[in-house]
């Protein structure tokens, strides 16, 4: 009886949390099969966070990228817009 009633608070839980994050082997090999958009949406986060907001677990996501290699130049969002906006 108390399994059944840890399953069902385990499901709930994972309803509630989603689900958890992928493994460093889990996400090297979505990445791998990943198309070429999703891969750039990733990497626009890495370097503008602010710009399209982040997907969820990305901290842990960002050191997986890294790992794999993907470093991007950070991008300064708010020195774009002041020069866009400026009287100049």
């Amino acid at each position: 009886m108390n399994n059944i009633r840890l399953n069902a608070i385990s499901k709930r839980l994972d309803v509630l949390c989603g689900e958890p994050p992928p493994s460093f082997n889990e996400f090297k090999e979505s990445w791998e099969k990943m198309d070429s958009l999703s891969k750039s949406l990733l990497e626009t986060a890495l370097s503008a966070p602010d710009l399209i907001g982040v997907p969820r677990n990305f901290e842990l996501l960002k050191g997986y990228l890294r790992r794999l290699g993907v470093n991007p130049e950070p991008i300064d969002t708010q020195s774009i817009i002041s020069t866009l906006t400026s009287d100049d």
